[in-house]
């Protein structure tokens, strides 16, 4: 078939099909998640995230790595790295629950003046806080998540005095984590992409062309968060 200049129109007609059915897809996909998580940005065991904490969430990161002079990064890509985060944080605490680990709040405070010292104050801290993706208000959660990654390990592998201890102990804590990612129930808006249980990170949506990929994390010196865990 062609038209009035001789050009055939069934490549034309393919492509609209194409982008026709794509656009039907990702509709019925959004679709399946209402209404019952209307406003939810994930589902982890019948717990919802709402949309609301993840963009204030993202906000606040924005917001310090803007006054601390970090360089801009795609909005998707920090709002997936906060979602990874809200999501990590509860599945930290589903299997420090399960070894009986548990942090206070003082352990929290030592940890905070700790990291402070070695950095040079409080707002040294801030400013590696928002290179690493945590925002001042979050910090109290981010160490609190640091601290139970550090005593499940200690829980897994109590003597790690060693090299090959301590590497014995990363390898155990992952894969804990990773067995209680896989248990739970942990389902992301696909307006934000999936949750991989295995990686422990929500993953772009398979449309690229609506969630561009995420670029390069740059990293420091101080862990704050346990997925910065180097060689994860």
């Amino acid at each position: 078939m062609t038209d009035s200049q001789g050009n055939s129109r069934v490549p034309r007609a393919i492509g609209s099909m194409v982008v026709a059915l794509v656009v039907v897809v990702v509709a019925l996909v959004v679709a399946a998640w209402q209404p019952a998580r209307a406003g939810a940005a994930a589902v982890v065991d019948s717990q919802r995230i709402s949309v609301t904490t993840l963009e204030a969430k993202t906000a606040g990161l924005i917001a310090a790595r803007q006054r601390y002079g970090v360089p801009p990064a795609p909005l998707a890509d920090l709002t997936r790295d906060q979602l990874t985060a809200l999501i990590s944080s509860r599945v930290l605490e589903q299997a420090a629950r399960q070894l009986g680990v548990n942090v206070s709040p003082a352990e929290i405070d030592t940890r905070r003046r700790e990291l402070e010292s070695q950095l040079g104050g409080p707002e040294a801290l801030a400013s590696q806080g928002a290179l690493e993706g945590v925002a001042p208000e979050e910090q109290q959660g981010a160490i609190r998540d640091l601290l139970r990654y550090e005593k499940i390990g200690q829980a897994l592998v109590p003597d790690a005095r060693t090299v090959d201890r301590q590497q014995e102990r990363d390898i155990a804590s992952q894969e804990l984590l990773t067995r209680v990612s896989r248990e739970m129930q942990i389902t992301v808006n696909p307006r934000y992409g999936t949750w991989n249980p295995d990686e422990r990170v929500v993953l772009p949506a398979q449309d690229d062309f609506i969630a561009p990929p995420a670029a390069p994390r740059s990293g420091g010196p101080v862990l704050l968060w346990p997925g910065e865990i180097p060689g994860e």
